[in-house]
């Protein structure tokens, strides 16, 4: 994605939007308060040239269009055609797909169009989380959509759900959980930060709220 020269609103704030083929406008810009923006990049992988990635769309990609649903958006059977077709007709890859989904509800990410695998191991290979740019960003509202692959394949991988069940008990609430692992973290200690004031947010936060929303479906490996 490339990024343009800053634009100004009329509040005097700076704002940034990328250059792509959807949802890159004004309209979808990030805006500063009033110029300071936080932000965070992390990438850790081996170079291309090293180790192969290939690029997956998700089943469940938004259309991105204001007047046309996606196919999942109209037939609540959908999930019957992804399970029998490669790759989510063998082995795990519909259940780390899953678990990829619920971590995108935890985080607000609806924006989860692609995925990336390493191709040395074939479909025997974890999901690669990248690009997670449009998550946290509205940290008092929950979007259930997110949630749609497993709502309609009603599979979700036996550890996940009972990790996802330990979180709605009081005292492991994700929030305190979180605060408590990030506290090792060198960006905690330096004052506020993202790290640091997302779990202190007054009232309950998006991730001490999410496993609590829905009876989850029965669990399979």
């Amino acid at each position: 994605m490339v990024f343009p020269p800053p634009c100004f609103t009329v509040v005097n704030n700076v704002c940034f939007y990328g250059q792509c083929s959807y949802y890159c406008s004004t309209e979808h810009a990030v805006c500063g308060r009033p110029q300071n923006l936080e932000a965070s990049l992390a990438m850790m992988l081996p170079d291309p040239s090293l180790a192969t990635r290939r690029s997956w769309r998700s089943p469940w990609r938004r259309s991105y269009s204001r007047s046309k649903l996606a196919v999942w958006e109209k037939d609540p059977d959908y999930c019957d055609t992804v399970k029998k077709t490669p790759p989510y007709n063998k082995g795990t890859r519909l259940v780390d797909l899953i678990d990829m989904n619920i971590l995108d509800f935890l985080m607000g990410n609806m924006d989860r169009h692609h995925y990336e695998t390493f191709e040395k191991f074939g479909n025997n290979t974890f999901l690669l989380h990248l690009d997670n740019g449009r998550a946290f960003g509205r940290h008092s509202k929950d979007e259930p959509s997110i949630l749609t692959p497993l709502e309609q394949c009603c599979r979700i991988r036996r550890s996940t759900l009972l990790r996802l069940r330990l979180l709605s008990l009081p005292q492991y609430r994700l929030s305190d959980v979180m605060r408590d692992s990030l506290s090792h973290d060198p960006l905690f200690l330096r004052g506020p930060s993202p790290l640091g004031a997302a779990p202190l947010r007054p009232g309950p936060s998006p991730s001490d709220r999410a496993p609590n929303r829905e009876p989850l479906p029965g669990a399979t490996a």
